[in-house]
């Protein structure tokens, strides 16, 4: 009886972790859609050259404000095509923290990752 009681136990745990990274899965793909409408909205008509009265931005300042998005995307979009493998192939041993360590190493974020961990695991 108690061996049931503690291998549902696991089963419950196993089956809540990984519906929470479904969900941060879900989130993940969410802001990207996001960040590329903000891109579309903002970005696309900043750039156009034939704008009625002119540019509204310099070209320096568009440079600045804008030349890290594709950045910002493509490390966003293997980010999620990651998690989203990680929960296609979702077992006992799965694990995300090491996953989003390693982005966050790659590309010398500055983000207290216990936090984030902390946040997905709530």
């Amino acid at each position: 009886m108690c061996n049931d009681h503690i291998n549902n136990t696991k089963h419950v745990v196993f089956f809540c972790i990984k519906a929470k990274i479904v969900v941060e899965t879900a989130v993940s793909r969410n802001v990207l859609n996001c960040f590329l409408f903000l891109c579309q909205l903002f970005k696309k008509p900043l750039d156009n050259p034939k704008q009625a009265g002119g540019p509204i931005l310099a070209s320096e300042d568009m440079k600045a404000i804008f030349s890290s998005l594709p950045d910002i995307e493509a490390v966003h979009r293997a980010m999620s095509d990651d998690l989203q493998a990680a929960v296609d192939n979702w077992n006992e041993n799965s694990c995300v923290g090491q996953l989003v360590s390693n982005y966050v190493i790659a590309n010398d974020c500055h983000v207290d990752i216990y936090i984030y961990i902390g946040l997905v695991l709530k």
